[in-house]
């Protein structure tokens, strides 16, 4: 049996004791790591950021929704405004370059006028059925049967009010028209409706 003279017991146990406690070390860092790893939320935790994270998103769906039908409204309301201006417009051009207007016109304040414009064409606006047939209770406006107002522009009220006027007595009196003419919408959603009114003085007249 060889015997190491250099060895001696107390050195041996010395040696076994390090290796015990690095390994014991090395368990325990390994341990942590693992522990860290494994930490993580709680249902609770969860269950709270998810509630909180819904109210948020129906803030905002409510948020968008709500600039949606602000953005229709206001895009409908422009829409009504236009065409309404723009039939006027017209009508009032027509008006305001007349030949001619009937004596029964005077004094006219119903939902048609009837003149002769400056081509001699005689033209009767008035309110109508989709037909562009003149109907008191109608909820479109015509000129000469034919349909004027698009198919999102509904009449509510129009009227044509004559001044008197004369031609051949002193004082003259040159005709004066007013037009009142109240629309809204066909959309249910968005019914408020628009109101406009102007007066014309027509250029060209003739007493007949």
């Amino acid at each position: 049996m060889n015997i190491n003279k250099d060895f001696t017991p107390l050195e041996g146990k010395s040696y076994r004791i390090k290796d015990v406690v690095y390994n014991k070390y090395l368990a325990g860092r390994e341990l942590k790591s693992n522990t860290d790893f494994l930490t993580g939320f709680t249902l609770i935790e969860l269950l709270i950021v998810l509630s909180v994270f819904s109210v948020l998103i129906i803030a905002l769906v409510n948020i968008f929704l709500t600039g949606v039908h602000i953005q229709r409204k206001i895009s409908t309301s422009q829409d009504l405004r236009a065409g309404t201006q723009f039939i006027l417009e017209v009508m009032s051009r027509e008006m305001r370059m007349m030949k001619e207007i009937e004596e029964s016109q005077k004094g006219n304040n119903d939902s048609d006028i009837t003149f002769t414009n400056n081509q001699g064409e005689k033209i009767t606006y008035c309110l109508s059925d989709s037909g562009g047939n003149c109907d008191s209770s109608g909820n479109y406006l015509a000129r000469n049967n034919q349909v004027m107002t698009s198919s999102n522009i509904e009449i509510e009220e129009l009227k044509f009010k004559v001044s008197d006027f004369s031609f051949t007595a002193l004082p003259y009196l040159q005709p004066s028209i007013i037009i009142f003419i109240k629309a809204r919408s066909n959309n249910p959603k968005y019914p408020s409706p628009f109101s406009l009114q102007t007066t014309i003085s027509p250029r060209i007249y003739n007493y007949k």
